[in-house]
């Protein structure tokens, strides 16, 4: 199987306490899959994404551009707020991979996948990479969280966290939570400019 390399910008998205909603709600949670699906599919084609991957409860998708990527992750997290909800985390990262068409392969995919896995229902976690991006960007906004070392990546990774209306911003204490917790931050368009300092 041939493979190019190639610049992309990686997003994860995994729905939150799916496997404990199976055993609980199979119907439920058939449902909740089918929206996040839905939902996905069609946000991603408007964004110019490529969707790799489900696997399960999760998505692989690959953008050319990292800002498409934002702003798909935004409207995808507001999208999914609607009843029914769907609690889903996010995670992009930016950087070299080896695409085949059906898969990619590299250091960025491990990178975004535990980026992702660090998120709060509701929220986006980006890296410095994608944060250098975006940062010119009007209407594009996100705060520094904390340098992190995930497993197999030899080097810390610092995290972003996006701020949007409707989106969840965590501090920096949140972070790898499985649950959202009090300090985690419904950001309005109007409170975004005066956040507290998360470092």
């Amino acid at each position: 199987m041939s493979r190019t390399r190639q610049l992309a910008a990686i997003m994860f998205t995994d729905i939150a306490g799916y496997t404990a909603l199976m055993q609980h709600n199979e119907q439920q949670a058939v449902r909740t899959r089918e929206k996040h699906r839905a939902v996905f599919n069609s946000v991603t084609e408007k964004y110019n994404g490529r969707i790799l991957q489900y696997y399960g409860d999760g998505t692989l998708s690959i953008f050319n551009s990292a800002i498409d990527a934002v702003q798909c992750a935004v409207e995808l997290q507001r999208g999914l707020r609607t009843a029914p909800a769907v609690p889903v985390r996010i995670g992009i990262h930016t950087g070299d991979i080896l695409y085949s068409g059906e898969e990619i392969i590299g250091d960025s995919v491990n990178i975004a996948a535990r980026i992702e896995a660090l998120a709060l229902t509701g929220s986006v976690l980006v890296s410095a990479k994608v944060f250098d991006e975006i940062k010119n960007q009007t209407g594009l906004t996100a705060v520094p969280l904390k340098q992190v070392m995930l497993k197999n990546v030899d080097r810390p990774v610092e995290l972003y966290a996006l701020v949007a209306n409707g989106l969840v911003v965590p501090r920096a204490a949140d972070i790898g939570m499985t649950e959202v917790k009090e300090t985690a931050a419904l950001a309005t368009d109007q409170a975004a400019d005066t956040l507290p300092d998360f470092i």
